[in-house]
């Protein structure tokens, strides 16, 4: 369960497959810094050219891991087997798809993620940043529209399914990666970004649990980053 929703993973680490995965460098993906940066740098240049009215927008692409079939010379390699509570006997299932849950296919996506992020930014010129299967979208008033576009024909090219209930429409304001951006000002050189409701709600009750136990460990201490 995570936020109340049953999230479904492919479970490689009580299996110990996980442990056999050895690497050697730290994921690189966008954060909230990287998000930031793209707008302070798209404000600025905005205001050279006497505009001021910037905008932003989120995507998602949907199950994003299942979008990514395994390749049929590894199908061969893509059986587990799992207790069956039903039959009360282990049974063997394949993969058709990248695990979610494997440490491997982690590095495997954000690889694939980033080289769709390059085509948006150099191909397309299209202002985006890229967290895991998570976009976030910039353009200026007059460009909103063919921004839209230009990003759902790239994906739709590329063979990309969207996220239809997770998109948002042109706004001075979006959530993403937890908190909320307010870009109403960047005109006057003001950019706000603060935890969303629900964030500070989950903060507030992780708080009041760890006070009330008396005991945090250095894992639960990473959730109120």
């Amino acid at each position: 369960m995570q936020g109340g929703k049953l999230r479904p993973i492919d479970n490689y680490s009580s299996s110990l497959i996980n442990d056999t995965v050895t690497v050697s460098e730290k994921p690189v993906t966008h954060s909230i810094d990287e998000i930031a940066l793209l707008i302070t740098k798209l404000s600025k240049s905005a205001l050279k050219k006497g505009m001021k009215e910037l905008f932003g927008k989120t995507a998602d692409l949907k199950s994003a891991y299942r979008q990514l079939a395994i390749s049929d010379e590894s199908l061969k390699y893509s059986y587990l087997s799992v207790f069956d509570p039903v039959d009360k006997k282990p049974k063997a299932f394949r993969q058709l798809a990248v695990p979610f849950g494997s440490t491997k296919a982690v590095y495997f996506f954000l690889r694939v993620a980033r080289a769709l992020w390059t085509i948006l930014v150099k191909g397309a010129l299209i202002p985006t940043t890229n967290y895991f299967d998570d976009f976030v979208l910039l353009a200026l008033s007059g460009d909103r529209s063919s921004c839209s576009h230009v990003f759902d024909e790239v994906m739709k090219l590329l063979g990309w399914k969207l996220s239809e209930d997770k998109s948002t429409d042109w706004s001075t304001t979006f959530e993403a990666l937890g908190v909320l951006f307010e870009i109403d000002q960047t005109g006057s050189g003001v950019l706000k970004v603060r935890n969303t409701e629900k964030r500070r709600e989950e903060l507030t009750s992780l708080i009041k649990g760890f006070l009330g136990s008396g005991v945090m460990t250095q894992k639960e201490a990473l959730q109120l980053r």
